[in-house]
């Protein structure tokens, strides 16, 4: 997100008090509180205070090419969410933009409401969204979230939703101030998919409709797959020429609707005591009949985790020695039980025999 909101855009948009009239979904909101813009941090590292005055309580620091979600303004400040966080920033050190097309992550509905085909009320509704249930903001448009709702893209106001997730840019930086230990309740983000998922299930959640025979054959070619696709951030471990641990910080593409579970996963084996090590990770790419050609499957060391045939010769990769050669994942270890967890499964039980021991994929295929 960080390359797509640095120019400095056009004057802030005030929604008028009609459009609360005209929804009647929520209490109305006056101008300075309506979401307008996502701003950009310009300086080397600006302060999200309590309140709009130097002289309020600090509650969390950006850097130069964090994000902020802008939903007013007040005097020469604007009040933003920044990592979960809402508070004040600065104007000077802000760059504004109204953004189509972002990857920020899952929000909930604060009221039962519309999404409609358009950024404006006077666009049909493709939907009516019950209060409690979450979206993944794909986009901004002049005080509209762009959003993706069980598999359908569509727009909803923006102060009808709460952000659930820091967006996706704001990953790696050390003005990431949220933890899950903060939450009062420890709960996983919604949207999280989980091992008990039935394949319809899997298929509503990922596509948005359950009457596909093959999820590998959603999308006819390279081209169309990649409309459905993210970039996402996440940390491994690694061994260096000395033999010590240290962190690595991939971008990998997968299904928008799996990117939060995926990063997910990858943040709880980055957790783990035994720190295993990741020097290749894969993603989407267009394979023909594959999960990965879907955004679905992630391959892990596929050198020291091959892919054979029944009587164990190698198809791609060298070997599978666990326990001899720390690239090797154990069979029925934290990484397996970890994508487990969230309804994955490692290609090695296939009726066929043949063992993809790099492979994990969200229908075991």
């Amino acid at each position: 997100m960080k390359h797509i909101v640095r120019r400095l855009c056009s004057l802030l948009l005030v929604l008028s008090l009609s459009l609360c009239l005209l929804t009647g979904l929520a209490p109305r909101a006056s101008a300075s509180e309506m979401t307008t813009a996502i701003g950009t941090i310009t300086a080397s590292a600006l302060r999200l205070r309590k309140g709009p005055s130097t002289s309020t309580s600090t509650l969390a620091t950006g850097y130069r090419g964090d994000a902020a979600l802008v939903i007013g303004v007040e005097g020469d400040w604007y009040k933003v969410i920044f990592n979960l966080k809402t508070g004040y920033m600065h104007k000077d050190y802000l760059l504004l933009d109204e953004v189509k097309n972002v990857k920020i992550g899952y929000a909930r509905f604060d009221y039962t409401s519309n999404v409609r085909q358009g950024p404006g009320t006077g666009y049909n509704a493709v939907a009516r969204a019950p209060k409690d249930d979450t979206c993944f903001i794909v986009g901004f448009n002049k005080g509209w979230f762009k959003v993706s709702y069980n598999g359908r893209p569509g727009y909803v106001r923006s102060d009808l939703v709460t952000m659930l997730e820091i967006p996706y840019g704001n990953y790696g930086s050390p003005g990431n101030t949220y933890h899950e230990e903060d939450d009062e309740n420890n709960t996983p983000a919604p949207g999280l998919a989980n091992g008990n998922m039935t394949k319809a299930e899997k298929l509503q959640f990922i596509f948005g409709r359950t009457n596909i025979s093959d999820p590998r054959r959603v999308y006819a070619n390279d081209a169309e797959a990649k409309e459905h696709m993210v970039a996402i951030t996440v940390k491994t471990w690694d061994i260096n020429s000395s033999g010590q641990k240290y962190t690595r910080t991939w971008t990998l593409r997968v299904h928008e609707n799996i990117a939060p579970t995926m990063q997910a996963i990858f943040a709880e084996i980055y957790a783990l005591p035994e720190q295993p090590p990741i020097h290749s990770l894969g993603g989407y790419r267009w394979a023909g009949v594959s999960e990965h050609s879907v955004g679905l499957a992630v391959d892990i060391n596929p050198n020291e985790n091959y892919y054979c045939d029944p009587n164990g010769n190698a198809i791609t990769g060298k070997y599978f020695r666990p326990g001899e050669d720390p690239y090797s994942i154990p069979v029925g270890g934290s990484v397996d039980q970890i994508f487990s967890k969230y309804g994955f499964t490692r290609g090695i039980y296939w009726n066929s025999g043949y063992k993809d021991y790099m492979h994990y994929s969200f229908f075991g295929t």
